[in-house]
Protein backbone atom coordinates (compact mmCIF):
# COMPACT_ATOMS: atom_id res chain seq x y z
CA UNK A 1 0.00 0.00 0.00
CA UNK A 2 1.68 3.20 -1.11
CA UNK A 3 1.90 6.17 0.71
CA UNK A 4 0.03 7.94 -2.12
CA UNK A 5 -3.38 6.23 -1.42
CA UNK A 6 -6.40 7.89 -1.27
CA UNK A 7 -8.72 7.23 1.85
CA UNK A 8 -11.22 5.81 -0.55
CA UNK A 9 -8.79 3.64 -2.09
CA UNK A 10 -7.47 2.18 1.17
CA UNK A 11 -10.97 1.64 2.40
CA UNK A 12 -11.27 -0.35 -0.96
CA UNK A 13 -8.60 -2.15 -0.44
CA UNK A 14 -9.74 -3.30 3.05
CA UNK A 15 -13.05 -4.40 1.86
CA UNK A 16 -11.75 -5.99 -1.42
CA UNK A 17 -8.70 -8.17 0.03
CA UNK A 18 -11.00 -10.77 1.18
CA UNK A 19 -12.65 -11.19 -2.31
CA UNK A 20 -10.85 -13.60 -4.83
CA UNK A 21 -11.30 -12.63 -8.35
CA UNK A 22 -10.94 -14.99 -11.13
CA UNK A 23 -9.70 -13.84 -14.26
CA UNK A 24 -12.61 -12.34 -16.99
CA UNK A 25 -12.21 -10.72 -20.10
CA UNK A 26 -14.99 -8.34 -21.27
CA UNK A 27 -15.82 -10.36 -24.42
CA UNK A 28 -16.02 -13.78 -22.16
CA UNK A 29 -17.93 -11.84 -19.17
CA UNK A 30 -20.59 -10.85 -22.21
CA UNK A 31 -20.89 -14.07 -23.66
CA UNK A 32 -21.13 -15.35 -20.23
CA UNK A 33 -24.08 -13.12 -19.32
CA UNK A 34 -26.32 -13.42 -22.67
CA UNK A 35 -25.71 -16.98 -22.12
CA UNK A 36 -27.09 -17.08 -18.85
CA UNK A 37 -29.60 -14.75 -19.03
CA UNK A 38 -29.68 -14.28 -15.17
CA UNK A 39 -32.61 -12.14 -14.76
CA UNK A 40 -34.52 -14.19 -17.93
CA UNK A 41 -34.82 -11.20 -20.21
CA UNK A 42 -36.72 -12.20 -23.68
CA UNK A 43 -34.61 -12.61 -26.44
CA UNK A 44 -35.62 -9.57 -27.91
CA UNK A 45 -34.22 -7.68 -24.89
CA UNK A 46 -31.39 -10.14 -24.73
CA UNK A 47 -30.78 -8.75 -28.68
CA UNK A 48 -30.95 -5.06 -27.47
CA UNK A 49 -28.22 -6.01 -24.32
CA UNK A 50 -25.82 -6.87 -26.50
CA UNK A 51 -26.61 -4.32 -29.32
CA UNK A 52 -25.51 -1.69 -26.12
CA UNK A 53 -22.72 -3.82 -24.73
CA UNK A 54 -20.91 -4.04 -27.98
CA UNK A 55 -19.32 -0.23 -27.80
CA UNK A 56 -18.17 -1.09 -24.38
CA UNK A 57 -16.36 -4.41 -25.53
CA UNK A 58 -14.69 -2.59 -28.14
CA UNK A 59 -13.26 0.37 -25.97
CA UNK A 60 -11.74 -2.23 -23.89
CA UNK A 61 -9.99 -3.34 -26.52
CA UNK A 62 -9.02 0.29 -28.12
CA UNK A 63 -8.02 0.97 -24.67
CA UNK A 64 -6.06 -2.93 -23.92
CA UNK A 65 -8.25 -3.43 -20.97
CA UNK A 66 -8.30 -7.81 -21.50
CA UNK A 67 -9.39 -8.66 -17.67
CA UNK A 68 -12.56 -6.84 -16.24
CA UNK A 69 -10.41 -8.05 -12.61
CA UNK A 70 -8.30 -4.29 -12.92
CA UNK A 71 -11.29 -2.55 -14.48
CA UNK A 72 -11.74 0.84 -11.59
CA UNK A 73 -14.05 3.57 -11.23
CA UNK A 74 -12.18 6.02 -13.32
CA UNK A 75 -11.93 3.63 -16.26
CA UNK A 76 -15.82 3.16 -16.34
CA UNK A 77 -16.43 7.10 -16.18
CA UNK A 78 -13.87 7.87 -18.73
CA UNK A 79 -16.29 5.22 -21.09
CA UNK A 80 -19.19 7.02 -19.90
CA UNK A 81 -17.34 10.34 -20.45
CA UNK A 82 -16.80 9.43 -24.00
CA UNK A 83 -20.47 8.32 -24.30
CA UNK A 84 -21.63 11.84 -23.20
CA UNK A 85 -19.32 13.53 -25.98
CA UNK A 86 -20.66 12.02 -28.62
CA UNK A 87 -23.57 12.97 -30.64
CA UNK A 88 -25.79 9.79 -29.52
CA UNK A 89 -28.92 10.70 -27.91
CA UNK A 90 -29.08 11.23 -24.18
CA UNK A 91 -31.52 8.15 -23.79
CA UNK A 92 -29.05 5.84 -25.83
CA UNK A 93 -26.23 7.06 -23.57
CA UNK A 94 -28.27 6.61 -20.54
CA UNK A 95 -29.38 2.86 -21.38
CA UNK A 96 -26.22 1.94 -22.49
CA UNK A 97 -24.29 3.46 -19.03
CA UNK A 98 -27.76 1.42 -17.32
CA UNK A 99 -27.07 -2.29 -19.44
CA UNK A 100 -22.97 -1.93 -18.63
CA UNK A 101 -24.08 -1.59 -15.34
CA UNK A 102 -26.12 -4.80 -15.52
CA UNK A 103 -23.08 -6.29 -17.01
CA UNK A 104 -20.99 -5.42 -14.35
CA UNK A 105 -23.22 -6.62 -11.58
CA UNK A 106 -23.20 -10.22 -13.44
CA UNK A 107 -19.79 -10.20 -13.58
CA UNK A 108 -19.57 -9.29 -9.65
CA UNK A 109 -21.52 -12.29 -9.31
CA UNK A 110 -19.23 -14.53 -10.65
CA UNK A 111 -16.06 -13.27 -9.05
CA UNK A 112 -15.13 -11.12 -11.77
CA UNK A 113 -14.96 -7.39 -10.97
CA UNK A 114 -14.25 -6.18 -7.46
CA UNK A 115 -17.70 -5.92 -5.60
CA UNK A 116 -17.17 -1.68 -4.89
CA UNK A 117 -17.18 -1.19 -8.72
CA UNK A 118 -20.95 -0.97 -9.49
CA UNK A 119 -21.22 1.68 -6.56
CA UNK A 120 -19.19 4.01 -8.84
CA UNK A 121 -21.11 3.79 -11.86
CA UNK A 122 -23.49 6.98 -12.28
CA UNK A 123 -26.53 6.54 -14.29
CA UNK A 124 -27.21 9.50 -15.92
CA UNK A 125 -30.58 11.43 -15.88
CA UNK A 126 -32.57 12.84 -18.42
CA UNK A 127 -32.52 16.79 -18.76
CA UNK A 128 -35.71 16.82 -20.14
CA UNK A 129 -37.57 14.56 -16.98
CA UNK A 130 -38.29 11.70 -19.68
CA UNK A 131 -36.68 9.33 -18.00
CA UNK A 132 -37.81 7.37 -15.16
CA UNK A 133 -35.97 8.45 -12.43
CA UNK A 134 -36.45 12.18 -11.62
CA UNK A 135 -34.15 14.78 -11.63
CA UNK A 136 -34.41 16.08 -8.18
CA UNK A 137 -35.39 14.70 -4.76
CA UNK A 138 -37.84 17.39 -3.79
CA UNK A 139 -38.92 18.45 -0.75
CA UNK A 140 -41.63 16.25 0.09
CA UNK A 141 -39.28 13.43 -1.01
CA UNK A 142 -36.45 14.62 1.56
CA UNK A 143 -38.56 15.17 4.28
CA UNK A 144 -40.03 11.98 3.90
CA UNK A 145 -37.19 10.09 3.74
CA UNK A 146 -35.60 12.22 7.52
CA UNK A 147 -38.38 11.48 9.22
CA UNK A 148 -38.05 8.32 8.54
CA UNK A 149 -34.20 8.18 9.69
CA UNK A 150 -35.47 10.29 12.77
CA UNK A 151 -37.63 7.41 13.59
CA UNK A 152 -35.71 4.29 13.25
CA UNK A 153 -31.77 5.53 12.36
CA UNK A 154 -31.30 8.58 14.28
CA UNK A 155 -28.36 10.23 14.35
CA UNK A 156 -26.66 7.44 12.56
CA UNK A 157 -24.07 8.05 9.81
CA UNK A 158 -26.43 7.69 6.71
CA UNK A 159 -28.88 9.63 8.60
CA UNK A 160 -26.64 12.48 9.28
CA UNK A 161 -25.43 12.65 5.70
CA UNK A 162 -27.92 12.85 3.80
CA UNK A 163 -30.33 15.49 6.62
CA UNK A 164 -26.65 17.54 6.14
CA UNK A 165 -26.98 17.32 2.17
CA UNK A 166 -30.69 18.61 2.55
CA UNK A 167 -30.14 20.96 4.63
CA UNK A 168 -27.23 22.70 3.15
CA UNK A 169 -27.36 21.20 -0.68
CA UNK A 170 -24.26 20.23 -0.03
CA UNK A 171 -21.76 18.45 -2.83
CA UNK A 172 -20.08 15.13 -2.04
CA UNK A 173 -17.03 16.72 -1.88
CA UNK A 174 -18.08 19.24 0.35
CA UNK A 175 -19.39 16.82 2.96
CA UNK A 176 -16.34 14.65 3.01
CA UNK A 177 -14.57 17.55 3.55
CA UNK A 178 -15.80 18.56 6.79
CA UNK A 179 -13.81 17.51 9.96
CA UNK A 180 -15.42 17.55 13.98
CA UNK A 181 -13.47 20.93 14.47
CA UNK A 182 -15.75 22.37 11.36
CA UNK A 183 -19.03 21.85 13.29
CA UNK A 184 -19.64 24.89 15.47
CA UNK A 185 -23.03 24.24 17.57
CA UNK A 186 -23.11 26.56 20.23
CA UNK A 187 -24.82 29.54 21.09
CA UNK A 188 -27.32 31.44 18.63
CA UNK A 189 -26.10 30.93 15.42
CA UNK A 190 -24.66 27.64 14.95
CA UNK A 191 -22.61 26.66 11.18
CA UNK A 192 -20.52 24.67 9.80
CA UNK A 193 -16.68 26.13 8.10
CA UNK A 194 -16.20 24.25 4.86
CA UNK A 195 -12.02 24.10 4.20
CA UNK A 196 -10.26 23.50 1.28
CA UNK A 197 -7.46 21.28 2.18
CA UNK A 198 -6.06 19.39 -0.74
CA UNK A 199 -2.79 18.56 0.75
CA UNK A 200 -4.46 16.66 3.47
CA UNK A 201 -6.81 14.64 0.88
CA UNK A 202 -10.39 17.21 0.57
CA UNK A 203 -9.98 19.41 -2.18
CA UNK A 204 -13.60 21.79 -2.34
CA UNK A 205 -14.74 21.97 -6.37
CA UNK A 206 -13.72 25.81 -6.53
CA UNK A 207 -10.60 25.18 -4.23
CA UNK A 208 -10.39 28.20 -1.86
CA UNK A 209 -13.05 30.04 -3.71
CA UNK A 210 -15.52 27.29 -1.77
CA UNK A 211 -14.35 27.75 1.21
CA UNK A 212 -17.28 29.56 2.96
CA UNK A 213 -19.54 29.24 6.33
CA UNK A 214 -22.81 27.24 6.40
CA UNK A 215 -25.47 28.13 8.91
CA UNK A 216 -27.75 25.26 9.68
CA UNK A 217 -30.67 24.74 12.02
CA UNK A 218 -30.89 24.32 15.75
CA UNK A 219 -32.42 20.93 14.97
CA UNK A 220 -29.17 20.17 12.63
CA UNK A 221 -26.91 21.53 15.56
CA UNK A 222 -29.02 19.03 17.76
CA UNK A 223 -28.70 16.01 15.08
CA UNK A 224 -24.87 16.60 14.69
CA UNK A 225 -24.05 16.92 18.61
CA UNK A 226 -26.33 13.32 19.21
CA UNK A 227 -24.54 11.96 15.99
CA UNK A 228 -20.93 13.31 17.60
CA UNK A 229 -22.04 12.31 21.06
CA UNK A 230 -22.99 8.68 20.42
CA UNK A 231 -22.46 7.32 16.58
CA UNK A 232 -19.65 8.66 15.38
CA UNK A 233 -16.78 6.08 15.20
CA UNK A 234 -13.46 7.57 17.01
CA UNK A 235 -11.05 7.36 14.38
CA UNK A 236 -8.75 9.59 12.55
CA UNK A 237 -7.86 9.85 8.77
CA UNK A 238 -4.49 9.13 7.12
CA UNK A 239 -3.82 12.32 7.64
CA UNK A 240 -4.65 12.38 11.70
CA UNK A 241 -7.67 14.64 10.68
CA UNK A 242 -11.06 14.22 12.51
CA UNK A 243 -13.45 13.50 9.61
CA UNK A 244 -16.89 14.56 10.61
CA UNK A 245 -18.81 11.88 8.59
CA UNK A 246 -16.67 8.84 9.13
CA UNK A 247 -16.73 5.29 9.20
CA UNK A 248 -14.56 2.36 11.33
CA UNK A 249 -12.13 3.02 8.63
CA UNK A 250 -11.54 6.91 8.70
CA UNK A 251 -13.30 9.35 6.68
CA UNK A 252 -16.29 7.72 4.64
CA UNK A 253 -15.36 7.13 1.02
CA UNK A 254 -17.56 8.99 -1.93
CA UNK A 255 -18.83 5.70 -2.72
CA UNK A 256 -20.64 5.05 1.08
CA UNK A 257 -22.27 7.74 0.40
CA UNK A 258 -23.14 7.28 -2.98
CA UNK A 259 -24.57 4.06 -1.57
CA UNK A 260 -26.46 5.58 1.25
CA UNK A 261 -28.54 8.01 -1.09
CA UNK A 262 -29.30 5.45 -3.54
CA UNK A 263 -30.55 3.27 -0.73
CA UNK A 264 -32.53 5.54 0.96
CA UNK A 265 -34.35 7.53 -1.83
CA UNK A 266 -36.19 4.14 -2.93
CA UNK A 267 -39.89 4.78 -2.15
CA UNK A 268 -40.48 1.25 -1.00
CA UNK A 269 -38.04 1.32 1.88
CA UNK A 270 -40.09 4.14 3.37
CA UNK A 271 -43.56 2.97 2.57
CA UNK A 272 -43.30 -0.52 1.51
CA UNK A 273 -45.39 0.40 -1.60
CA UNK A 274 -43.43 0.08 -5.59
CA UNK A 275 -44.16 2.80 -7.68
CA UNK A 276 -43.41 0.64 -10.92
CA UNK A 277 -45.54 -2.82 -9.43
CA UNK A 278 -42.85 -5.00 -8.61
CA UNK A 279 -42.98 -7.55 -5.62
CA UNK A 280 -40.67 -5.46 -3.14
CA UNK A 281 -40.01 -9.35 -1.19
CA UNK A 282 -38.79 -10.54 -4.49
CA UNK A 283 -36.89 -7.49 -6.03
CA UNK A 284 -33.40 -6.93 -6.08
CA UNK A 285 -33.29 -3.61 -5.69
CA UNK A 286 -35.19 -3.68 -2.26
CA UNK A 287 -33.66 -6.78 -0.73
CA UNK A 288 -29.89 -5.94 -1.61
CA UNK A 289 -28.54 -2.43 -0.49
CA UNK A 290 -26.11 -2.73 -2.62
CA UNK A 291 -28.04 -3.08 -5.82
CA UNK A 292 -30.22 -0.04 -4.71
CA UNK A 293 -28.70 2.00 -7.38
CA UNK A 294 -30.96 -0.46 -9.61
CA UNK A 295 -34.55 0.69 -8.56
CA UNK A 296 -35.65 3.29 -11.35
CA UNK A 297 -36.62 5.22 -8.50
CA UNK A 298 -33.54 5.73 -6.44
CA UNK A 299 -31.59 9.12 -6.96
CA UNK A 300 -27.76 10.00 -6.94
CA UNK A 301 -26.53 12.29 -4.34
CA UNK A 302 -26.31 15.23 -6.95
CA UNK A 303 -30.58 15.03 -7.17
CA UNK A 304 -30.66 16.26 -3.36
CA UNK A 305 -28.36 18.99 -4.39
CA UNK A 306 -30.52 19.89 -7.24
CA UNK A 307 -33.77 19.47 -5.12
CA UNK A 308 -32.43 21.83 -2.17
CA UNK A 309 -31.64 24.76 -4.65
CA UNK A 310 -34.54 24.48 -6.64
CA UNK A 311 -37.00 24.65 -2.96
CA UNK A 312 -35.19 27.87 -1.75
CA UNK A 313 -35.51 29.52 -5.22
CA UNK A 314 -39.75 28.58 -4.99
CA UNK A 315 -39.88 30.14 -1.34
CA UNK A 316 -37.98 33.24 -2.67
CA UNK A 317 -34.76 32.87 -1.33
CA UNK A 318 -32.58 35.21 -4.02
CA UNK A 319 -30.30 33.52 -5.93
CA UNK A 320 -27.55 35.49 -5.15
CA UNK A 321 -27.98 34.23 -1.70
CA UNK A 322 -28.26 30.56 -2.91
CA UNK A 323 -25.41 30.97 -4.95
CA UNK A 324 -23.27 31.90 -1.86
CA UNK A 325 -24.71 29.26 0.03
CA UNK A 326 -23.82 26.37 -2.47
CA UNK A 327 -21.40 27.44 -4.15
CA UNK A 328 -22.63 27.86 -7.78
CA UNK A 329 -23.09 30.77 -9.78
CA UNK A 330 -26.39 32.61 -10.67
CA UNK A 331 -25.77 31.44 -14.58
CA UNK A 332 -24.73 27.88 -13.35
CA UNK A 333 -28.39 27.66 -10.84
CA UNK A 334 -30.45 29.17 -13.92
CA UNK A 335 -29.41 27.03 -16.57
CA UNK A 336 -28.88 23.60 -14.82
CA UNK A 337 -30.70 23.80 -11.27
CA UNK A 338 -33.50 25.84 -11.25
CA UNK A 339 -36.64 23.10 -12.19
CA UNK A 340 -39.39 25.60 -11.19
CA UNK A 341 -41.77 25.91 -14.27
CA UNK A 342 -42.41 29.22 -16.14
CA UNK A 343 -45.72 29.57 -14.37
CA UNK A 344 -44.13 29.31 -10.85
CA UNK A 345 -41.68 31.91 -11.74
CA UNK A 346 -44.59 34.21 -13.59
CA UNK A 347 -46.43 33.82 -9.93
CA UNK A 348 -43.40 34.68 -7.91
CA UNK A 349 -42.19 37.72 -9.70
CA UNK A 350 -45.75 38.64 -10.03
CA UNK A 351 -45.86 38.53 -6.10
CA UNK A 352 -42.32 40.32 -5.77
CA UNK A 353 -43.96 43.01 -7.79
CA UNK A 354 -46.55 43.67 -5.39
CA UNK A 355 -44.69 43.22 -2.61
CA UNK A 356 -42.26 46.03 -4.21
CA UNK A 357 -45.17 48.39 -4.86
CA UNK A 358 -46.80 47.97 -1.48
CA UNK A 359 -43.55 49.13 0.10
CA UNK A 360 -42.94 52.37 -1.84
CA UNK A 361 -46.94 53.28 -1.23
CA UNK A 362 -48.53 51.91 -4.48
CA UNK A 363 -50.97 50.48 -2.14
CA UNK A 364 -52.75 51.65 -0.04
CA UNK A 365 -53.42 49.91 3.82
Amino acid sequence: MSDGASNDEIVEMLEEMQVDLEPLSPEDALSRYLDSNPRENTEQTLTSHRSRLKPFIRWCEDNDIENLNNLIGRQVEAYASQLRGSDLAETTVRSRIRTLSVLLQYARDIEGVKPSLLEKIDIPTLSDGAGARDTMVSADEIDTILSYLSKYKYASTAHTAIALMGECGLRISALRALDCEDVHLDGDNPHLRLCNRPETGTRLKNKNGSERWISISHDMASLLQDYLTEQRPDVTDEFGREPLIATKYGRISSSTLRKYVYMWTRPCVTSDDCPHGRDVSECAARQTDSEAYDCPSSKSPHTIRRGYITHELARDVPSTVVSDRCDVSEEVIEKHYDERSEEQRMQQRRQLLKQSERDNGRYGD
